[in-house]
C-alpha cells in the first residue's frame, strides 16, 4: 500500500493488478477520506453546485436514479441552467429532460442506447457515441469525455460507512473516479454487492436518501418457439459440460440458459446476466468450478432482471461485479475455460457480417460487449472457445434476417471474421474456415424455407454460388458431406480400403440409377404428389429430396446415436460376411476330411467350428439388436419432430377444422411413421449387406480364379435390377394407396365409436354398416389388386433374383474348370472338388447378394410410399402452422360462393389491447366458405358483460373462434387482449388425464400453479365458490386419478370448468352455454365472482335469469343481421 497517493483523491478499482496492466489509475476508492462526510439533503437542493454547461455521468439500466433525474430537469429549468450534457449508457424508467420544456437545457449522449431513448436518438433530440463498452472507462480516464458531475445510486451505508454499486458497476467506477463532484441516492432496495462495486461514503459530495424508489426491473414476455428452438441446439449441440458462458440480453439467451438444465459444472464470466442463471444456479448446473480466476463465482459488470435476482444479489459472495473495462477485454476473457460467448444480432448477410445495433439507419443500441466476447472466446487459450451468433431465420412479418446485403444505412458491429457459429432454429452455419461461397451455402441452410430460394438467387448473383443440385459443390462443403470427410479427413489404412471402395461404389450406382431415371422422367418440373386420378409415387428426384429431408430429420448430425447406430450395423454385416466366407472354407474343408477318410482333420475342423460359433452367434445377435435400436431411434426422432408441428400455433385442431387435406391424422402419426421407418431400416440393411458380400466375394474369388469369373454376376445384377426397378414402379404408389384407404377404414370405425350413443339413439347401427363396408371394400379390392400385382413381379423377381442368378454362377464357377488355362492341372480331384465347393459355395453367395441387391428395389418403391404418405403430412402441417389452408367451398350460390372465394383469400389485423375488444369491418364466415355475417362492427369495453344469443348456425359459436383466434381473422380490424388475457368455457368441458388438482389449473403444471401463489388450500376456496367441495372428500383428495369424465356429473364438470376460470382469472372469459346443468342460484354466485374479479364476460346462453349480469345483448338472426344493444329495462330477454 506505500506506492498508494493521497487517499482524498479519487481511485477506481479493488482490482488492481488487472488495472494496472490496462493503465488505469491503481488506487482504492474503498478507504475512507479522514474528516470527510457526505451533505445529507434532498432531491430538489442536490444540484446547488451544478451549474450550466456541466457534463454529468448518470448511473444507468437497473440503477437508474430516476428521482434524481427528474429533480435535475426542475432544477435545471427553475434556476435557468443551460447546456448541460449527460452521459450514460442504457437507462430506463421516465426520460423527462426530452421533453421540450427541458430540451434546450439537457441534452443526452448516449453510449448505449434502450428503448426510452430510441426514438431521440433518430430523430437527433439524443446524441449516440458508438464505441465499444469496454472502452467507455478509458473515454472518462484519457478525458475524451471530461465528467463534472457522476449521478450514481448505491445502498445505504453499512455501520462503517461503506456503500455498493449495486447492480451495475461497468462504466461507473470509472465515472465515479474521474468526476469532481459526486452526488449519490441512496436506496435501501439496491443489493450490496461485492468486487468492485463497494465506496467509501467519504467520497461522495451529496447525499439523498429515497427508500421509496424501487428499482427497474426488466420485463421478460414469454419465449416464443423460434427462440426455444435456437436454445436448444446451442445449448445440445455448442455448450461443453464446464464451459464459462457469456450471454448477452434478449429472449434467445434467456431460451439457451433454460435448455441447460442437464449440463453441469457451467461458469459465468460475462458483461451481464438476468434471471435465467437463478434456476441454473439451484440445480448446482452452474457451480464455475473449472474457470480459471475467480473459481466458484458468477464475475459481471451489471445485472438486469427482477426483484428476484436483485435480492439473490443482495451480500452474496458468490458474485464478484468488476469494472467493464478488464470484464470485457478479449486478452481477459481468451483465459477462461471453454469460453462460449452467445450473442444475437439483427440481420447476417451472406458472407458472415452482422448487423446488432440497428436496423437500416434507425439506431437500436449499441456495440456493448459482443465483439469483445466473440474474440476472446475465438481466441481462447485452450483452443476450445465458441463465438456464437443466434438469431431468428424470419421476422415476424416473414422477412428473412439473413439476407444479400446488410441494409442501406446499417452499420456492421461484428465482422465476418468474429463470428464462428451463426445459430437459427433450422441448424447451425459454421463460418469458421469457410470460403464466401461455402459460408453462403451453410447460411442458406439455416435460413427459413420460405426465403432459401430467393436466397439461392441472390448468392448466385453476387458470389457466384452453384445451386444446391450441384453435386460437386456440395462435396467440396465439408460440413454437409459425410462421403467427403471420410474420404479426405486422413489417409485409409488398407484394411479400411475395401469398405470405402464399397461404399463408394455403392453411392455412384445409385447415383447413377438415380440420375438415369430422374433425366428420363423429366425434371426439370416437380412431379405431383397426389391428383385428382390418384397418389403417385416413383423412385425419381422428387422421391430422394423427400426422403433427404426427412433423413435429415431422423439423423440430426453426424455424430449421434443414430450414425453410431448404423456404424455398428454396417460393421456387423462386415463381421458376418467374413464370418460366412470363413464357414464355407471350413464346411469346406470338413467335408473333404470326410471324403478322404482324415479323421485328425475332421477332429480339427468340427472343434474350430464348435469354438467360433459363439463369435457368429454374438455378431447376429448384435446386428438384430442394433437395427431394432436404429428402429427406434428413428422413430423417436421423427414421431418428435412431427408432434412438435402438431402441436404449434394449435395446428392439431386448425388440421381437421380449417383444412381437409388429411383425415386421418393419427394413422399417419402412429402406423405409417413406423411403417416408414422399418422400410427405412430393412432396406438400408439390405443394400449395405449385399454390397459388403459383393466387395468381399469378387475379392476371394478373384484371388482363386482370377477376375474375369466374377464379371458375367456383376453384368448380371445391372441388367437385372434394372428391369426388375422398372417392373415395381407401381408398388409405391400401390403401397400409398393402400394406407390412404386403411386410414379412412380407421377414421370410419373411430368416428362410430365417438359417436356411439347418439348412433345407439337413433338405431342407426344398419346404416352405419353400410357405411363401414362402404369404407372396408375398396380396401378389400384395392389389396386383392396388390396381390395380383405382388404375384407376378414375384414371378419374375424368382426368375430373375433366383433361378437365373444361380445359371450365371454356375457357368461363372466353371469356366476356370473347363479352361486349359484355369484351375492348375496337378491338382489332385479331391484338391479340385475342394476348389469347386469353395468357389461354387461362394459364387452362390455372390449370387444370392446379387438378387437381394435387385430385389432390393422392390423394397425401395413400398419405402417410397411410406415417403410421400409422411412428407406430405409434414408439409400439410407446416401449411396449417402458417396460416395455409385448402379448403372445399360449399355454397350453392355462385354469388355466394365468389363473395366466399373473395373474402377466404383476404387477412385482417390484430391489434393487442387488454382492456378493449373492438371488431371493426370483421367478416364472419366458416372455412368452408359459409359467410354468416358480411361486416361485425361494436366494441366492448372491459368491465361491460355482453350476452350473445339467437338461433342455432346463426354465429354465435363462429364468432368466439374468431375471437379466440382458432380461425383466421379474413378481414377488418379485430382489438382483443393477448392469448393469456382471454379465457374459454364450453358447455362441455375437456378434463384433462390426471389428478383433481390437474382439473382445476388446466394447462398449468403444480410447479406453475405454487409460482402463482396458489397451494391446495388455495384451490380449495375455489372448489368452495363453485359448490364443490365435497368432491375433496368424496374422490379422495387432490391427488386422486380417475376418468374425470365418467366419475363427475355434467354440472359438477361444469362448476369445476368455473373454478378453472376462476383460478387463471383472466380480462375477459367466453362462457358458451358453460352453466346450462347448474342451478339457478350456483349460476348466479358464480357470475356475481366474475364481476368481484374483475372478468368481463362473453355470454352464450337461453336463460332469461342471466341478462341481469349483463351490460350489452348481441343478437344475431341467422341471415347474416345482428343488433349490437345496451341492455336496460326496457330490453326484452331472449330464451326461456
Amino acid at each position: 500500500m506505500a506506492a498508494l497517493k493521497p487517499l482524498s483523491s479519487r481511485t477506481l478499482s479493488t482490482s488492481i493488478s488487472r488495472l494496472q496492466s490496462l493503465g488505469a489509475d491503481p488506487h482504492e476508492i474503498c478507504f475512507p477520506i479522514p474528516g470527510k462526510t457526505p451533505k445529507i439533503t434532498t432531491a430538489d437542493k442536490a444540484f446547488e453546485g451544478v451549474k450550466s454547461g456541466d457534463s454529468i455521468f448518470v448511473h444507468g439500466i437497473a440503477a437508474t436514479p430516476t428521482p434524481l433525474l427528474n429533480a435535475l430537469c426542475e432544477h435545471a429549468s427553475g434556476n435557468n441552467l443551460n447546456k448541460i450534457t449527460l452521459h450514460h449508457l442504457h437507462l430506463e424508467g421516465e426520460a423527462r429532460w426530452l421533453d421540450e420544456k427541458y430540451r434546450d437545457r439537457i441534452r443526452s449522449n448516449s453510449l448505449f442506447t434502450g428503448h426510452n431513448l430510441r426514438k431521440g436518438v433518430n430523430d437527433g433530440t439524443v446524441d449516440f457515441n458508438s464505441c465499444f463498452l469496454s472502452e467507455v472507462p478509458l473515454l472518462f480516464r484519457r478525458k475524451a469525455i471530461p465528467l463534472n458531475v457522476s449521478m450514481i445510486q448505491v445502498s445505504p451505508p453499512d455501520q462503517n460507512g461503506y456503500c455498493s454499486l449495486g447492480t451495475s458497476v461497468d462504466t461507473a467506477r470509472a465515472a465515479v473516479t474521474n468526476s469532481n463532484h459526486i452526488i449519490g441516492m441512496t436506496n435501501k432496495n439496491m443489493p450490496r454487492t461485492f468486487g468492485d462495486s463497494l465506496i467509501h461514503q467519504s467520497h461522495i459530495d451529496v447525499m439523498v436518501e429515497c427508500n421509496d424508489h424501487k428499482l427497474h426491473e426488466r420485463n421478460i414476455g414469454p419465449m416464443g418457439d423460434q427462440e426455444k428452438k435456437i436454445g436448444k441446439i446451442i445449448a445440445d449441440k455448442l455448450v461443453d459440460n464446464g464451459a464459462t458462458l457469456q450471454m448477452g440480453i434478449g429472449a434467445i439467451p434467456d431460451a439457451a440458459l433454460a435448455a441447460l438444465g442437464d449440463h453441469r459444472d457451467l461458469g459465468i464470466h460475462s458483461e451481464m446476466f438476468s434471471d435465467g442463471v437463478l434456476e441454473l444456479i439451484q440445480k448446482n448446473v452452474i457451480t464455475n468450478r473449472f474457470k480459471t480466476t475467480f473459481p466458484g463465482k458468477l464475475t459481471v459488470s451489471f445485472v438486469y432482471g427482477s426483484t428476484k435476482l436483485y435480492n439473490f444479489l443482495n451480500d452474496n459472495p458468490l458474485v464478484h461485479f468488476g469494472d467493464v473495462q478488464w470484464v470485457n477485454d478479449p486478452s481477459y476473457v481468451r483465459k477462461m475455460h471453454r469460453m462460449t460467448a452467445i450473442n444475437s444480432a439483427v440481420e447476417v448477410d451472406l458472407t458472415g457480417q452482422i448487423v446488432s445495433d440497428s436496423v437500416g439507419s434507425r439506431f437500436l443500441s449499441g456495440f456493448g460487449g459482443q465483439v469483445d466476447f466473440l474474440r476472446g472466446a475465438a481466441i481462447s487459450d485452450d483452443g476450445l472457445g465458441r463465438a456464437i451468433i443466434a438469431i431468428p431465420s424470419a421476422t415476424k412479418k416473414g422477412q428473412s434476417k439473413i439476407v444479400p446485403f446488410i441494409q442501406q444505412g446499417a452499420g456492421v458491429v461484428t465482422t465476418r471474421a468474429h463470428a464462428h457459429y451463426i445459430v437459427t432454429e433450422y441448424g447451425i452455419a459454421q463460418l469458421w474456415g469457410r470460403n464466401m461461397r461455402q459460408r453462403a451455402y451453410e447460411l442458406i441452410q439455416i435460413a427459413h424455407p420460405d426465403q432459401r430460394a430467393n436466397l439461392e438467387k441472390a448468392a448466385f448473383e453476387r458470389l457466384k454460388y452453384p445451386s444446391i443440385s450441384n453435386s460437386l459443390f456440395l462435396l467440396s462443403t465439408p460440413s454437409y458431406s459425410s462421403l467427403n470427410m471420410v474420404l479426405l479427413s486422413k489417409p485409409l489404412h488398407k484394411s479400411q480400403f475395401a469398405p470405402a471402395a464399397i461404399g463408394l461404389g455403392g453411392f455412384l450406382l445409385i447415383l447413377k440409377l438415380y440420375r438415369t431415371r430422374a433425366a428420363r422422367a423429366g425434371l426439370a418440373r416437380a412431379t405431383p404428389i397426389v391428383t385428382k386420378k390418384g397418389v403417385k409415387t416413383k423412385l425419381d428426384l422428387t422421391f430422394f429430396k423427400k426422403l433427404f429431408n426427412i433423413v435429415r430429420i431422423l439423423v440430426p448430425k453426424i455424430l449421434c446415436k443414430q450414425t453410431l447406430y448404423m456404424f455398428l450395423i454396417a460393421i456387423s454385416l462386415l463381421c458376418r460376411t467374413y464370418a460366412d466366407v470363413w464357414m464355407i472354407t471350413t464346411s469346406t474343408r470338413i467335408e473333404a476330411s470326410i471324403i478322404d477318410r482324415d479323421s485328425d482333420g475332421f477332429k480339427n475342423g468340427v472343434v474350430g467350428y464348435i469354438l467360433c460359433t459363439p463369435a457368429i452367434s454374438l455378431v447376429n445377435a448384435m446386428l438384430k439388436f442394433s437395427l431394432s435400436e436404429l428402429k427406434v431411434l428413428f422413430r423417436d426422432s421423427l414421431t418428435r419432430n412431427l408432434y412438435n408441428e402438431y402441436f404449434k400455433n394449435m395446428t392439431f385442431y386448425k388440421l381437421g377444422n380449417m383444412d381437409n387435406r388429411i383425415a386421418n391424422a393419427d394413422q399417419l402419426l402412429t402406423q405409417d411413421v413406423d411403417k416408414f421407418c422399418d422400410a427405412l431400416v430393412e432396406l438400408y440393411a439390405n443394400v449395405t449387406k449385399p454390397l459388403v458380400d459383393l466387395a468381399l466375394y469378387i475379392w476371394r474369388l478373384g484371388s482363386a480364379l482370377g477376375f474375369k469369373s466374377p464379371s458375367g454376376l456383376v453384368g448380371y445384377l445391372i441388367v437385372s435390377g434394372l428391369a426388375l426397378t422398372y417392373l415395381r414402379a407401381p408398388m409405391g404408389r400401390l403401397t400409398a394407396k393402400e394406407q390412404q384407404l386403411e386410414g379412412e377404414f380407421r377414421y370410419v370405425n373411430s368416428r362410430l365409436i365417438a359417436n356411439a350413443e347418439e348412433v345407439a339413439f337413433y338405431k342407426g347401427e344398419d346404416k352405419e354398416k353400410i357405411t363401414s363396408l362402404s369404407s372396408f371394400d375398396p380396401l378389400i379390392q384395392h389389396l386383392r389388386t396388390t396381390i395380383k400385382f405382388r404375384f407376378s413381379v414375384g414371378f419374375v423377381d424368382n426368375i430373375i433374383a433366383k433361378y437365373l442368378a444361380t445359371v450365371v454362377g454356375w457357368y461363372t464357377v466353371s469356366r476356370p474348370f473347363f479352361s486349359k488355362n484355369g484351375v492348375n492341372p496337378n491338382k489332385t480331384k479331391s484338391e479340385l472338388m475342394q476348389d469347386y465347393y469353395n468357389s461354387g459355395r461362394m459364387m452362390f453367395k455372390m449370387a444370392e447378394a446379387l438378387g437381394r441387391l435387385a430385389l432390393a428395389g422392390r423394397e425401395a418403391t413400398r419405402l417410397a410410399g411410406f415417403t410421400l404418405r409422411v412428407d406430405s403430412f409434414r408439409k400439410v402441417l407446416e401449411d396449417v402452422s402458417k396460416g395455409k389452408y385448402q379448403r372445399s367451398i360449399v355454397n350453392d350460390s355462385k354469388e355466394n360462393r365468389s363473395l366466399a372465394e373473395s373474402l377466404l383469400n383476404q387477412r385482417g389485423k390484430f391489434i393487442a389491447n387488454d382492456d378493449l375488444i373492438r371488431f371493426e369491418g370483421v367478416p364472419l364466415l366458416t372455412p368452408n366458405g359459409d359467410v354468416l355475417i358480411r361486416s361485425l362492427d361494436f366494441e366492448v369495453p372491459a368491465g361491460r358483460n355482453v350476452i350473445v344469443c339467437g338461433p342455432n348456425g346463426c354465429g354465435k359459436s363462429s364468432l368466439f373462434r374468431v375471437l379466440g383466434e382458432l380461425w383466421p381473422l379474413y378481414g377488418g380490424t379485430l382489438t382483443k387482449p393477448i392469448a393469456g388475457k382471454l379465457f374459454y368455457v364450453p358447455q362441455r368441458p375437456y378434463m384433462p388425464l390426471g389428478s383433481l388438482r390437474d382439473q382445476v389449473i388446466y394447462p398449468d403444471t403444480v410447479y406453475q400453479a405454487r409460482k402463482k401463489g396458489f397451494g391446495d388450500d388455495k384451490l380449495a376456496e375455489l372448489l368452495k365458490h363453485v359448490q364443490l367441495e365435497y368432491v375433496l372428500d368424496r374422490e379422495g383428495g387432490w391427488d386422486a386419478i380417475h376418468d374425470w369424465i365418467d366419475v363427475l356429473s355434467g354440472g359438477e364438470k361444469q362448476r369445476i370448468a368455473m373454478a378453472r376460470l376462476f383460478y387463471h382469472r383472466p380480462r375477459y372469459a367466453i362462457l358458451d352455454e358453460c352453466t346450462s346443468a347448474v342451478s339457478v342460484d350456483v349460476e348466479g354466485a358464480m357470475y356475481s365472482l366474475c364481476r368481484q374479479l374483475n372478468i368481463t364476460l362473453f355470454t352464450v346462453s337461453h336463460r332469461k335469469s342471466l341478462w341481469a349480469h349483463h351490460e350489452y345483448s348481441l343478437f344475431m338472426d341467422g341471415r347474416g343481421n345482428y343488433e349490437f344493444t345496451p341492455i336496460d329495462a326496457s330490453t326484452q330477454a331472449f330464451g326461456s
